[in-house]
């Protein structure tokens, strides 16, 4: 008969149980010169923005004033998976709004707190919005919650910008220096140029108008079996036809020297003088409702540019080590009935 030996009884304290299960992972303490650095690098771009915007005002670079105001928005959106106490976060704005309004400080004191509140409201509201989304969802959707975020800051930007020209604002200055204007004109013509290669929209009218011409006829299988004669007269006959329509459009007569950008500001300026003339004294009222609506337009294709870029240096950071993303259970409540 075989013996089968007993093993002894096992207590069921000799193995702690509890020790086996996986802790979920827990936030670390955070070294504090990493949420400082960005706090710093974006409060100075504050500072910087507004330095450059005080600057574009009197006649400075535009190019400085975009490059500055891509940072400050970059930093800004970042700041957003970077805070964890939503209390220092507000602390952050406020010092970000005094350093925007420190080079405007010889303005008076109601244009200051009037551009300041507005620009702290938008922003704080954009990042409430941001702070829930992340919240409640399962993982961290970084589009989703800069966009809504985003959204929020340009609308900030603009009013505040828009307020801190009002100063400013007289019948000669009612829209930016001609000099400011050509050099965004500029830029803005060499993005274009890169989607329509053929068409040369910095240059004199002339040169435009062919340049326009000659891209349509190009399209007519027609144009192309014409003599080189044939198809320059074409060319020319209709870029005649599209100078007769800017200045039909524009009420002025038009030079096939004049510049682009120069027809362009000489209408806007036409444009903004008719619109005095029709409402007076709500012309101003008018003027600022209009410019918000240009310039937050051209806005959804600014924080388009910076979200992309925004999520780059999210991912170099977490490449880096500088942050990482933990997994955290936590209860949720509901209603039942």
């Amino acid at each position: 008969m075989i013996e089968i030996n007993k093993l002894p009884p096992q207590s069921i304290t000799d193995k702690n149980l509890i020790s086996q299960i996986k802790t979920p992972p827990k936030f670390t303490e955070t070294p504090i010169y990493k949420p400082l650095i960005l706090d710093a690098l974006t409060i100075f771009s504050a500072l910087w923005f507004g330095y450059a915007y005080a600057q574009f005002l009197v006649g400075g670079s535009g190019r400085a004033l975009l490059v500055s105001l891509g940072i400050f928005s970059i930093l800004s959106t970042i700041q957003i998976f970077f805070t964890k106490a939503f209390k220092r976060r507000i602390l952050v704005i406020v010092l970000q709004t005094i350093c925007v309004l420190a080079p405007f400080y010889g303005y008076a004191i109601t244009f200051l707190a009037a551009a300041g509140g507005i620009f702290m409201f938008f922003t704080v509201w954009g990042e409430l919005l941001a702070y829930g989304e992340l919240e409640n969802s399962m993982e961290i959707r970084f589009f989703k919650a800069a966009r809504l975020s985003l959204k929020k800051l340009t609308t900030a930007l603009v009013l505040l910008m828009i307020i801190l020209y009002l100063p400013q604002w007289n019948e000669k200055r009612a829209f930016i220096p001609k000099e400011n204007f050509s050099s965004l004109y500029a830029w803005t013509a060499g993005a274009a140029r890169s989607f329509y290669p053929n068409i040369d929209f910095n240059s004199t009218v002339i040169s435009f108008t062919r340049s326009f011409a000659r891209s349509q006829l190009e399209n007519d299988k027609n144009f192309t079996v014409l003599s080189d004669a044939n198809k320059e007269a074409m060319i020319q006959q209709a870029s005649n036809q599209i100078a007769a329509n800017i200045s039909s459009s524009l009420g002025a007569t038009v030079s096939p020297e004049d510049a682009i950008s120069d027809v362009f500001y000489n209408s806007i300026l036409k444009l903004l003088a008719n619109l005095k003339d029709r409402f007076k004294q709500s012309f101003l009222l008018i003027w600022a409702l209009a410019v918000f609506l240009l310039i937050r337009g051209f806005g959804v294709i600014f924080y388009w540019i910076v979200m992309p870029i925004s999520f780059i240096l999210y991912e170099l950071l977490l490449t880096s080590g500088f942050i990482r993303i933990v997994g955290i259970s936590k209860t949720h409540e509901a209603i039942d009935f």
